[in-house]
């Protein structure tokens, strides 16, 4: 499963990723360790949501507005 989360670090940048994991408790563990400065914030499993961030990260690599 998807889920889309957003991260904060102790210098209040965020970030904003895609996780696949099986459950929560596997999300929690990937996200320890591939971002270990960042806190886990708010996280969904929405499709929607998730397609909508991966379109916009799409069009902001291609340098399309």
């Amino acid at each position: 499963m998807k889920y889309l989360v957003s991260l904060t670090a102790k210098n209040e940048k965020t970030k904003s990723v895609v996780i696949k994991a099986l459950n929560y408790e596997q999300l929690r563990n990937i996200a320890g360790e591939e971002y270990p400065k960042y806190e886990i914030g708010r996280v969904t499993n929405d499709e929607k949501h998730i397609k909508h961030f991966e379109q916009m990260k799409r069009l902001k690599g291609s340098g399309k507005r």
